[in-house]
Formats: C-alpha cells, sequence, structure tokens
C-alpha cells in the first residue's frame, strides 16, 4: 500500500514539474516620439537575442520554469537612450477569458521608449541693457545686443541643470548686480524667457542711503516664462 502511494505522489510531482516548465511568450514594444521604432537590440546576460522590426515590436518565446524572473536590456539605436534600458518580469502561466468565455494566456509584455539623449535648451535673456556678457555655468557664451537682448542655445541631457547669469561687473550702478537664473534640463526641447532681471532705478538719495542692501541681492526681479 506504501509503495503505491509513493508511485501516485511521484506521479504527480512529475506531473506539476512539467507543468510548471515551457515556453512562455513574451513580447517587447519599442517606440519613438509616439511612433514604432525598428532596430532596438535585446540582450539577456549579454548575449544578443533580438531586435525590433518595423511595427517596434519584438516577440519572444521564453523557455523557463514558472515563476521565473526574465532579465532583458534594450538598447536604442543611433544617439537615442532606452527608458527604461533594464527589463524584469515574473513569466506566470496564469489565463484569462475573452468575450466568448475562451481561456488565453496573455504574454509578458514590455514597453521601451527611445528619447534622445540630449534635449534642445534656448534661454532668451531680455536684460533690457545692451552690452552685458551672458553667461552659462561661468562661462561666457553671448552678449545682449542693442534692444538689450540675447540667445542662449544648448544641448544638454534631461535632468541635467545649468545656471544664466548677466555680468554687470563694469556696470556697478545695476542692481542686484550680475543676477542669475537656474535652469533644469525636462524631457522635451524648451525655450524660456527671462526678462527684466534688473531693478527699477531709484532716486539717489535713496540709493545713496542703502547701498549695501540694494548689492545684496542676486536674482533680481526678472520673471521666466517657458514658451515651449
Amino acid at each position: 500500500m506504501r509503495r503505491v502511494i509513493g508511485i501516485v505522489a511521484l506521479l504527480a510531482l512529475i506531473g506539476c514539474d512539467a507543468a510548471q516548465h515551457g515556453s512562455h511568450r513574451v513580447v517587447v514594444r519599442a517606440s519613438r516620439d509616439g511612433a514604432p521604432i525598428s532596430g532596438v537590440a535585446i540582450t539577456e546576460s549579454g548575449v544578443m537575442i533580438g531586435e525590433t522590426g518595423e511595427d517596434g515590436t519584438l516577440r519572444l518565446d521564453a523557455e523557463r520554469p514558472e515563476g521565473a524572473t526574465l532579465e532583458l536590456v534594450a538598447r536604442c539605436p543611433e544617439d537615442l537612450r532606452a527608458r527604461p534600458e533594464h527589463l524584469r518580469g515574473r513569466l506566470r502561466a496564469w489565463s484569462r477569458r475573452d468575450a466568448e468565455g475562451r481561456a488565453s494566456t496573455p504574454p509578458l509584455e514590455f514597453e521601451v521608449r527611445c528619447d534622445r539623449r540630449v534635449r534642445d535648451v534656448v534661454v532668451v535673456v531680455d536684460a533690457g541693457r545692451p552690452d552685458l556678457d551672458v553667461q552659462v555655468d561661468g562661462h561666457v557664451v553671448a552678449r545682449t545686443d542693442v534692444a538689450g537682448l540675447a540667445h542662449v542655445a544648448l544641448q544638454q541631457p534631461p535632468g541635467q541643470r545649468f545656471v544664466v547669469r548677466i555680468d554687470t561687473s563694469a556696470h556697478p550702478e545695476l542692481a542686484p548686480p550680475s543676477p542669475e537664473q537656474r535652469f533644469t534640463i525636462g524631457a522635451e526641447d524648451e525655450v524660456f524667457y527671462w526678462s527684466r532681471p534688473f531693478e527699477a532705478p531709484r532716486e539717489e538719495s535713496v540709493a545713496s542711503a542703502e547701498p549695501s542692501r540694494r548689492r545684496r541681492g542676486r536674482r533680481g526681479g526678472g520673471g521666466i516664462e517657458r514658451l515651449r
């Protein structure tokens, strides 16, 4: 009797193990600016396993045990970077039913977005004063024209921070001295308008009475407007 029970238990274990191992469907979809992109390489443990096609999709069959974790790496072409770069998911053989009641096992799906590694950012500086040097992180990159305007164009990765500064060292009458503004590169190309960072001129009596207070500020009274 014990022998029969042991054989039955062994058969049940084998059947369970066979059910847990099998082929799992995996789908990777890649896009750029909302449109499918081909040539996105997918690797596993450094081994190339495929690329997305013209429809931006790569379909795989993963031979793994039930519950195993699948770890892939996406690489976008050219000067693009994958978001996310590391793809991680658990393989589960769960089923769902369609409108007609038929059971099906959905694939493990990953979404990859290919973004440019850098973004274009333009800062329009409206100082209202001509012939002032405009610096980015301490380096002169532009000079205000006769209308008091200067254009700063940069290419930086998303998340990068930089400081735009108007150098007034040759104009001690301007307040606040050398105003500056901090910016952070976003996920999209952007245009900023930095307007009138200097305070309105004061009467000489007031100016002479408070020279130190006038020169303590660094930010000025200007405003920032995002144009795009």
